[in-house]
């Protein structure tokens, strides 16, 4: 099944999470095999030319990413990664920022080392993400995308579902979520990545690297800071 040695050692304990870990990685990796299928066939029916050349760069960005953040952080982690940044790498890269920007994101997270837990923490979390697809990453990621890019119309969700976020902020605040393994996993990752410069240093050049990206993350701190008025964080 085009399995590392890794991944066959891991099938090899018939361990469902394991497998659904590789699974799901393999989708991501499905998914820019078939870019380069389409790719091959367009050059096959129009030959070599500027636009092909352009797409091939973009696919090659998206594999270097998908390499990165798996190295970095195996399993239903870093494939949440690679879902929240992948539709950012959809338009060409043409500009010298850019492809400066696209640069220096490699880079940094060649520095960054491998992200662990413990092996309690990390059953915890492959028992947990075990039945998650990656076609329910990615419905979740688009519905959050839709909702933040609709910040005109956020003030009704965020009064429509208020009982509902005032529950779920209470939830967080909560000894029992506080206590859990879950909040553990978090702190510990939300740790690594502001050790390691993700939020100082990848972040802006992503916002460099996308418009798109950089008016997601406006949208995103004005969502937040309307939720914080609204709900009297």
């Amino acid at each position: 099944c085009d399995l590392s040695v890794s991944d066959i050692k891991l099938i090899l304990k018939n361990d469902s999470r394991e497998i659904s870990n590789i699974i799901r990685g393999k989708k991501i990796r499905s998914k820019i095999e078939k870019e380069k299928i389409k790719l091959l066939e367009e050059y096959n029916e129009k030959g070599y030319n500027e636009e092909i050349r352009k797409k091939l760069s973009q696919i090659n960005k998206k594999e270097k990413l998908v390499d990165r953040f798996q190295k970095i952080m195996p399993g239903y982690l870093g494939q949440m990664l690679i879902i929240n940044f992948m539709p950012y790498l959809n338009c060409y890269l043409d500009d010298e920022e850019q492809e400066k920007a696209f640069k220096n994101i490699i880079s940094i997270l060649d520095e960054m080392p491998e992200f662990k837990i413990t092996d309690r923490l990390k059953n915890y979390l492959d028992e947990v993400t075990k039945e998650i697809s990656i076609e329910n990453m990615q419905d979740v990621n688009r519905e959050k995308m839709s909702l933040i890019m609709d910040i005109e119309n956020i003030d009704s969700w965020i009064e429509t579902n208020k009982e509902e976020l005032r529950k779920y902020i209470d939830y967080k605040n909560s000894e029992e979520y506080l206590n859990s393994d879950f909040h553990k996993i978090q702190k510990e990752m939300k740790t690594y990545l502001s050790e390691f410069g993700f939020y100082d240093r990848i972040i802006p050049e992503m916002r460099n690297l996308s418009s798109d990206y950089d008016d997601y993350y406006k949208n995103l701190l004005s969502a937040d800071k309307k939720l914080q008025d609204k709900i009297d964080l």
